[in-house]
């Protein structure tokens, strides 16, 4: 690296200024906050518009959301990216409507999450009523965030903060992820 930088550049201003051109990005990239949570959200395509406002709530909160539009790409095995997401996820958000229950990829991916909250021995899967259904048998048991009345939504979405133990009040700002 020397022998490429030193003729190049005669200064050390020179070679410290291409050195930061050069590895700004990586730096910034590297320096970024993890995301403490991260959560999938497992939605039916005719859903996508409650699954896009509830996933940029999430991550104005910190929250890091699965959701395939953003992270499966032309090309991309859809079984080993969605098997592989639920997996390396702590949480699993199954928004449940008539479009959803009635879906095949759903039913699928929901089933691995049940299989991983049963292996761990610890809630993972968190049912979010966006319409009323008749809710799956293995989901009976469990609270749902009820988002049926839209009128609602801060209240319900403040569970679904609280489930994934996130204060309502770490949103998060412009100002606030630069410090």
């Amino acid at each position: 690296f020397w022998g490429y930088i030193k003729p190049r550049y005669s200064t050390y201003q020179q070679r410290r200024e291409f050195i930061w051109q050069e590895f700004s990005g990586l730096i910034e990239e590297l320096e970024k906050p993890k995301y403490e949570k991260k959560i999938f959200l497992s939605h039916s395509s005719k859903d996508k518009f409650f699954a896009r406002k509830l996933a940029d709530g999430l991550r104005d909160h910190g929250i890091d959301v699965w959701i395939d539009e953003a992270e499966i790409k032309v090309g991309d095995s859809l079984t080993e990216k969605i098997g592989k997401a639920i997996e390396t996820t702590q949480y699993f958000g199954v928004i449940l409507s008539e479009n959803s229950i009635n879906s095949e990829w759903v039913k699928k991916e929901l089933q691995i999450a049940i299989q991983k909250e049963l292996a761990n021995k610890k809630v993972v899967v968190l049912p979010i009523m966006l319409e009323p259904v008749e809710i799956p048998s293995f989901l009976k048991d469990k609270l749902y965030a009820d988002f049926t009345n839209p009128d609602n939504f801060d209240s319900e979405f403040s569970k679904i903060l609280n489930a994934l133990s996130v204060s309502p009040d770490k949103r998060l700002t412009a100002k606030t992820e630069l410090k």
